[in-house]
């Protein structure tokens, strides 16, 4: 009985929260940065960023982008992550790359299509994982990827509160009114009971999924208020796609995984900047 209730309110919550089923980008030791010559890693695997669910992930796509504009395959190696909402382990990927130049580089990722569950749609998703190697700022530029985030702002070193400016991409052009989604990554699994509610006791998707509107341009800005993992993600409709006789509406998500660190504190005995007395 307590297996059912629990089915029965994981459903529920996949049919509000189906929009959640991102690829998902999580660069343990750099944060958005790495060194020349020292080998840096990121773990891949599809999940529910706010609540900590994981799901199966096909090997993706994997290659970065020089600052140069040139392309290097990512060897990726596959692993497993453990699925505390269904008690069994998910299988996802491990990328790996050793850097040669100082610069910024992008880290890209493009799934197949895939058929979501619950919604009916098929999705296929392009990540952009900006990482940043001593200098350079190459963090602007389009990579001409069907479906795309360009950066307006820095997008490495924010600090909380910190505010992300980028513009949406399909095939090239700015993408008015396209819906842009703003989740933060826990790291940990949030059993229903633990989700945020409403003033009325009801689980409430709008306190874990923030949301925005590009303007008619395709630029967005977005706050992001507390340190860790952020994904930035844009769906857009690209048309349909068959799967054997059955036609789907066909989505692009353009998104990318952003770091934010901790506010910088002054150490408490550092010296004050004082001049001598003066008028």
């Amino acid at each position: 009985m307590k297996k059912l209730a629990f089915l029965l309110i994981f459903q529920l919550l996949w049919c509000g929260l189906a929009q959640a089923f991102f690829l998902t980008v999580i660069q343990d030791e750099g944060k958005g940065f790495a060194l020349k010559g020292k080998e840096t890693f990121w773990l891949l695997f599809r999940s529910e960023p706010f609540q900590g669910i994981i799901y199966d992930l096909k090997a993706p796509r994997a290659y970065v982008i020089l600052p140069d504009g040139k392309k290097e395959p990512v060897a990726l190696r596959r692993t497993k992550i453990f699925d505390h909402a269904r008690g069994e382990k998910r299988y996802a990927w491990v990328a790996h790359y050793l850097p040669a130049q100082k610069g910024d580089h992008f880290l890209i990722l493009e799934t197949e299509p895939t058929l979501v569950p619950g919604l009916n749609e098929v999705w296929q998703e392009y990540v952009k994982v900006p990482f940043h190697i001593s200098y350079g700022r190459a963090w602007e530029k389009t990579l001409s990827l069907p479906a795309e985030i360009v950066f307006l702002s820095q997008p490495y070193g924010l600090e909380e509160g910190a505010l992300l400016r980028g513009k949406v991409l399909l095939q090239g052009k700015p993408m008015p009114r396209a819906l842009v989604q703003v989740v933060p990554y826990h790291g940990h699994y949030l059993s229903p009971k633990d989700l945020p509610r409403n003033a009325f006791g009801e689980i409430e998707a709008s306190r874990m999924y923030q949301s925005a509107l590009t303007a008619e341009n395709g630029a967005f800005a977005v706050t992001l208020p507390r340190a860790g993992w952020w994904l930035i993600s844009a769906r857009l409709p690209f048309g349909n796609y068959k799967i054997g006789e059955l036609t789907y509406p066909l989505f692009l998500r353009a998104s990318t995984w952003i770091y934010v660190f901790p506010r910088f504190k002054l150490p408490e005995n550092a010296p004050r900047l004082e001049a001598e007395p003066y008028k």
